[in-house]
């Protein structure tokens, strides 16, 4: 390993390993692996990782966040993740560890705050330091139950959140020693990753850690309420056997038994959504992030926030729910009230020959994902912020063509990694999809660069509301389905 990459870090000496491109043209990328970045006590904060000796080899990835792999993660190929609580790490990918000062962009991964890692192959990050001299850090925070647990004297149920905000710091204090620019960085992560970053822009403790961010469908509304967390702490705690005044024995107990009662209560609980995530704790967060960015926490970071055009359809790919109009409207009046007829009509009206379930499919997709953006782009702006604005509407024909343009179907994309394991399945293999991923590669790349995506990619304003459509033609429309948007 004599011409191995090396590089130093306040921890020690690390060496990682050359990844070469299949065309012999690019350049080979550094990638370094399984990098401690902090540890931290079962609930406890997190804290600088303990420093080693010589040199420690990073060619292999770390073990993950404790979790129970999923169907997501069966699709993006990490069928072999191996657990651990020791699991906060991070990999570097970079064009030389040499000193220079290029962007960087450091990725949270997805997964509903309790599934995921930074090791999955889609997140390998060698495309944008080959074609556009970046450096790529992709890291692992903890999870469910481990990461996410509001209990006083417990834990104040924002772990997750904390350890990437010691990612950021790791960063701040190291990445120059791997080609990068400290005061460059722009975070991007898709789904619970963008709904973290949505909590970064509000959090005061992640202020000044960032300079860009791109939410890949998520924004800032995915936050509980104490009231809600100590709620899924009151479930998770009966299904071990467990009362708030023996609540201590959780530091205790046998991972396996924890993550049972974590896959038990499922996303099911008093009215759904994700069980765990982060917390409005009053220390942490001291409002909620949407609060703080209308105020003005996220008025000096450049931002990119984005949907896909059928995100629900991954959710529901298996669902034989006979929908017609009148359930339809049973259904929207959870969230609109006697306003319901008129939104589904709305709805019903702009879908020529779809049925109820795709426009259930469309609704549920835009109070998860497409309302919160919404609301986002109009905090960020009206506190003076930059923002920009896209829609990923291309539509794959995996499945017979079910999924439409679903949730997680732009990653790929974005890291250009159309060939990585798992993507033709999702995507099919048509070589037309390269024109997207060329197209929103290079737009992420000249955002980390500049804080711009593109001479025709304009800014988001609430009176033109001007979005970046991503299809197999890349266009700018403006108010895209605003008629839709604009019912929330």
């Amino acid at each position: 390993m004599s011409n191995a990459p090396t590089a130093i870090t306040a921890s020690g000496a690390v060496q990682g390993a050359y990844s070469a491109s299949e065309d012999p043209s690019q350049r080979p990328v550094a990638v370094f692996k399984g990098i401690p970045y902090a540890e931290a006590s079962r609930f406890g904060a997190p804290r600088s990782a303990r420093g080693w000796t010589g040199t420690r080899d990073a060619t292999q990835f770390s073990g993950v966040a404790p979790q129970s792999p999923g169907v997501m993660d069966r699709l993006f190929s990490a069928r072999d993740l191996r657990f651990t609580e020791d699991c906060l790490a991070l990999n570097v990918y970079t064009p030389a560890a040499d000193g220079q000062r290029r962007p960087v962009m450091v990725w949270i991964h997805g997964g509903g705050f309790t599934g995921g890692a930074g090791s999955i192959p889609w997140y390998d990050g060698s495309q944008f330091g080959r074609q556009h001299d970046i450096v790529v850090v992709t890291i692992n925070y903890r999870l469910g139950v481990l990461g996410f647990t509001h209990l006083e004297g417990i834990a104040d149920g924002n772990a997750g959140l904390l350890d990437q905000v010691e990612a950021l710091r790791w960063v701040a204090a190291n990445i120059e020693g791997f080609g990068g620019d400290p005061a460059n960085v722009t975070i991007f992560g898709e789904s619970a990753g963008a709904m973290s970053i949505g909590a970064l822009l509000g959090m005061p403790t992640a202020a000044g850690l960032f300079r860009r961010a791109i939410l890949q469908s998520g924004a800032a509304d995915n936050v509980r309420t104490a009231a809600r967390a100590e709620e899924v702490t009151e479930n998770v705690l009966n299904h071990l056997g467990l009362r708030a005044a023996t609540a201590s024995r959780l530091y205790d107990l046998p991972l396996r038994q924890i993550l049972e009662a974590q896959q038990t209560i499922g996303d099911d609980i008093s009215g759904g959504g994700l069980p765990f995530g982060p917390v409005i704790d009053g220390t942490t967060f001291p409002q909620a992030p949407i609060e703080a960015v209308a105020a003005g926490s996220g008025k000096d970071v450049d931002v990119i926030v984005g949907v896909n055009a059928h995100e629900a359809t991954l959710f529901n790919l298996l669902s034989a729910d006979d929908l017609d109009r009148t359930k339809l409207i049973g259904r929207a009046a959870r969230v609109f009230g006697t306003r319901a007829e008129t939104v589904v009509d709305t709805y019903l009206t702009n879908r020529p020959g779809r049925n109820a379930k795709d426009v259930w499919i469309d609704l549920s997709s835009d109070l998860i994902f497409g309302a919160p953006a919404r609301r986002l782009l109009v905090a960020l702006t009206a506190a003076g912020g930059s923002a920009y604005d896209y829609l990923f509407r291309w539509e794959t024909p995996a499945f017979g063509g079910r999924l439409r343009s679903c949730h997680a179907l732009e990653i790929p994309f974005v890291f250009d990694n159309l060939a990585a394991p798992g993507v033709t399945q999702f995507t099919g293999d048509a070589p037309e999809r390269q024109l997207i991923a060329t197209a929103m590669h290079s737009a992420w790349a000249a955002f980390a660069h500049s804080g711009a995506p593109g001479p025709d990619w304009p800014k988001w304003s609430f009176e033109r509301r001007a979005t970046k459509v991503f299809d197999l033609e890349v266009t700018v429309e403006d108010n895209p389905r605003g008629a839709e948007l604009d019912l929330w």
